[in-house]
């Protein structure tokens, strides 16, 4: 999204939004694992909160690791 879209953050609604957009099924319990994968894997960090929601960003770590899936 940051380099497709020029959004510097994210939350999980735009997350679920880009499942829908490339037709793969959206995980369950999204919040959770965006949670989960930042405190253990270190690939989001928070970036503040937007209308109650929380806002993510993807960490240099998160970005190595989505250009090793192409």
């Amino acid at each position: 999204m940051e380099k497709h879209e020029g959004k510097e953050n994210f939350d999980t609604y735009d997350l679920s939004q880009g499942f829908k957009l490339c037709k793969w099924k959206r995980p369950a319990n999204m919040p959770d694992i965006v949670s989960k994968a930042a405190e253990s894997k270190e690939l989001f960090m928070k970036d503040g909160e937007k209308d109650g929601k929380k806002k993510w960003m993807l960490t240099e770590t998160g970005e190595e690791y989505v250009e090793s899936l192409k």
